[in-house]
């Protein structure tokens, strides 16, 4: 079974992905690192997105993933 996000990547809706997980991020911080994952992701692979979703809100969204979860391998990689 898909997830909504799954969903909406697929019919090339990466914009309303990316409102997906900025709403659960303000309103689930008990899921910190699913969701800035899943963004750092949507960001990174939408090939239509703007540069700066590419070359800067990745590597930023990242990196704070990385730092709020050092010891986590998967946001490590």
């Amino acid at each position: 079974m898909q997830t909504k996000i799954e969903r909406l990547v697929n019919i090339g809706e990466f914009k309303q992905a990316i409102d997906v997980c900025k709403s659960e991020l303000d309103s689930n911080p008990t899921n910190i690192l699913y969701w800035q994952t899943q963004l750092g992701y949507l960001y990174f692979l939408n090939e239509k997105a703007s540069i700066d979703d590419f070359y800067e809100n990745a590597p930023s969204t990242f990196r704070n993933t990385v730092l709020n979860f050092p010891d986590d391998i998967n946001s490590i990689f």
